[in-house]
């Protein structure tokens, strides 16, 4: 059974409601991850659900939402289903078993993608699916914002699903 796709409205009124948490807990930044069996954070800001590759959603506290994904194929879908405004490949997303052709492909890291997401450079970032958040992926978000404070966020998220 096929159900209706909810209205791009409804994903909006979704980031808003996160935007306001940030604002209240002063985090410039959330970051989600999520993979195919765990892709509830993703699906439920952007409708995107990822296969193969991985996916990470940014949250801004004022802007655009953002969506990292791996491999092209990947963008390909994101741009298909999305609803996020922006949509970024980060070679760090890239499947775990990807063909030699695909590792260390086109892509940008974290300090590029801030720049395009954010006013400026975060100093507090909110951690979603902290139990299962890549460490290879912290490196690179530590790097771009050496001086931010990261911390778990699930509650934010929560709080608003």
């Amino acid at each position: 059974m096929r159900m209706e796709r909810l209205p791009a409205s409804e994903f909006e009124r979704r980031v808003h409601a996160v935007q306001e948490s940030l604002q209240k807990h002063r985090i410039d930044l959330l970051i989600t991850y999520s993979s195919e069996g765990e892709s509830a954070s993703c699906r439920y800001l952007t409708d995107f659900w990822p296969f193969f590759d991985f996916a990470s959603v940014l949250v801004p506290a004022e802007g655009s939402t953002a969506l990292v994904t791996g491999g092209p194929e990947s963008f390909d879908y994101a741009e298909t289903v999305s609803r996020a405004e922006k949509i970024f490949i980060n070679p760090l997303y890239v499947e775990v078993s990807a063909p030699q052709w695909v590792q260390g492909g086109e892509g940008e890291n974290f300090k590029e993608i801030f720049s395009k997401v954010c006013t400026r450079t975060p100093k507090r970032i909110g951690i979603t699916d902290w139990s299962i958040f890549p460490s290879q992926i912290m490196v690179q978000i530590r790097e771009a914002a050496p001086d931010a404070q990261i911390i778990p966020a699930d509650d934010i998220l929560l709080g608003v699903r």
